[in-house]
């Protein structure tokens, strides 16, 4: 077994940043619509591209310079993901990005990666991601699996205005860190007809100050 590599577990803002995907295939045009979701500056750099990032570029949200890649231009970019079958390639654009110190995901070969993408599931205001760093796929495609599961049975996500404006009272009142966490657990433990009671008319303070001496 190749040595376990202990990755940071990391969110990125790169809204405006230029990334680039090394690549013209349906696996690059999934990577650029993450990055794209991310509100980057995407550039593919490949000879031929599929039609959606044919489509992709012609509608100017992503920039398509139609020809190979030439080092070393990775580390001219925040973020870099090769997804070509020429492993002469990939490796390449793995040494330029480390030459520069810019994060780069080589698709299915996390020797050469700096950076992997985890399974993600988006619920409302929650983003998950788990990883098994490149080691079990599959595996982490099942946790992705179950976790989608998890959160969809899951009130609160439903009514996240609840839980920004219980955010601001406990940020006011809790004691101290572990007083404000079981506040939590207590709003947490709520009922469906609670969540939709309380989401639909004015937050429920009296109910809430009571319980700041119940949960002393």
């Amino acid at each position: 077994m190749t040595r376990k590599i202990p990755y940071l577990p990391l969110f990125l803002n790169l809204a405006g940043k230029p990334c680039l995907v090394v690549g013209g295939g349906p696996v690059a045009w999934r990577k650029a619509q993450d990055l794209l979701a991310a509100e980057a500056d995407v550039t593919v750099v490949s000879p031929q591209a599929v039609p959606p990032l044919q489509e992709c570029a012609a509608e100017g949200r992503c920039h398509w310079l139609q020809r190979s890649y030439q080092p070393p231009e990775a580390g001219d970019y925040h973020l870099v993901i090769a997804t070509t079958d020429d492993p002469e390639v990939n490796r390449r654009v793995s040494r330029d990005g480390a030459a520069r110190a810019v994060p780069v995901n080589v698709v299915d070969q996390p020797h050469l990666c700096s950076a992997i993408f985890p399974a993600v599931v988006r619920r409302g205001i929650v983003t998950a991601a788990v990883a098994t760093g490149g080691q079990a796929p599959y595996f982490t495609r099942y946790l992705r699996e179950q976790l989608e599961v998890f959160l969809d049975r899951m009130t609160p996500l439903r009514y996240p205005e609840v839980l920004v404006r219980f955010r601001e009272f406990a940020k006011r009142h809790a004691r101290d860190a572990d007083h404000e966490y079981r506040l939590y657990r207590r709003l947490l433990a709520g009922e469906p007809a609670q969540w939709e009671a309380w989401a639909a008319q004015e937050p429920p303070y009296d109910l809430w100050r009571a319980w700041l001496d119940e949960e002393c």
